[in-house]
């Protein structure tokens, strides 16, 4: 809000003439800011210079703070400008940067804090005539079909159009990450601003909008489920296809004949398998011993004929 006020009353270049602006900005060029959160929609800070101070004060450990910490100093703008009493203001912004960040701390919102409970008067006393500029750039959240809800909520609720904006951004990194409950967050964020503000239009467009987000998050909800579902039919498709054991192929005489000159003679019928195998054992042996006993009845016969004529 103290960026607003400084703002009308220097133009850029005045600003650029002072020393300290340039070093700002050789630091905020070495750090490397995230795309979803830009300095441009940074709402923090008392002028020009200190926006950017305070931006990069959250670089770091508080950065993944960032999002909330920035949406604690549009509710304290926008409650300076329904003047809704600088203590309790300022009171209820602490209070907002501690629940940010927990249950971490971060000096960078500490300082804020502490300066804006310094410094804060004349913006406060600034902000009772204050109103959006027609330049003011509305963002809406990523999410098909709410776009004209959120048009309206930014038109009917003019005092609060930089926390509807922040809620925008907030749901928008949500969404981006794949985050679970976006549509819910953003919903209590809108009646957080409608809350605020306080005034029947802004309440009923707050409505509109939060049921426009209800009937998103169940189609949502409903889709994810299918798709979940698909995912699981299609593997356990893919399990029934693939037979749990592999058995040996069975394995024929005739292949051992024409691959294995050992054992050429066996009967083409005969079957190579586990169960098959003992047979054949038996067979061999069996024919091994009417051999046997063959020679040993010819080696009777020519040293003793009489045994074998007496037999």
């Amino acid at each position: 809000l103290l960026a607003r006020s400084f703002c009308e009353r220097y133009t850029i270049q005045q600003m650029l003439s002072v020393r300290t602006i340039l070093t700002v900005v050789l630091r905020i060029t070495t750090v490397n800011s995230v795309a979803e959160l830009s300095l441009e929609n940074w709402f923090c800070g008392q002028n020009l210079v200190t926006r950017m101070i305070s931006y990069n004060s959250m670089t770091g450990p508080c950065w993944k703070y960032a999002a909330q910490v920035n949406h604690c100093c549009a509710l304290h703008d926008n409650c300076y400008d329904l003047q809704l009493g600088r203590e309790n203001c300022d009171q209820n912004f602490c209070d907002c940067l501690k629940r940010a960040t927990a249950p971490d701390t971060c000096a960078a919102t500490e300082l804020k804090c502490l300066a804006i409970k310094k410094v804060g008067q004349q913006a406060y006393f600034d902000a009772a005539s204050y109103e959006e500029p027609p330049s003011f750039v509305k963002i809406v959240p990523h999410i098909d079909g709410v776009e004209n809800d959120f048009l309206l909520l930014y038109q009917e609720c003019p005092q609060v159009m930089l926390t509807i904006k922040s809620c925008s951004l907030i749901a928008n990194i949500c969404m981006k990450n794949e985050e679970e409950n976006c549509e819910q967050n953003l919903s209590e964020c809108v009646q957080q601003a409608a809350d605020l503000q306080n005034s029947q239009q802004c309440r009923e467009a707050s409505h509109q909008a939060q049921m426009s987000l209800k009937s998103k998050a169940i189609h949502r909800r409903v889709r994810r489920n299918i798709e979940t579902k698909s995912t699981e039919a299609t593997a356990e498709d893919k399990s029934s296809t693939t037979p749990a054991h592999t058995f040996p192929p069975i394995i024929t005489s005739d292949h051992y004949n024409r691959h294995d000159p050992f054992t050429y003679g066996l009967g083409s019928n005969h079957l190579y398998t586990a169960s098959s195998g003992h047979q054949t054992k038996n067979k061999t042996s069996k024919r091994k011993a009417r051999l046997i006993g063959t020679r040993i009845k010819e080696a009777i016969h020519i040293y003793h004929p009489n045994v074998l004529n007496s037999t």
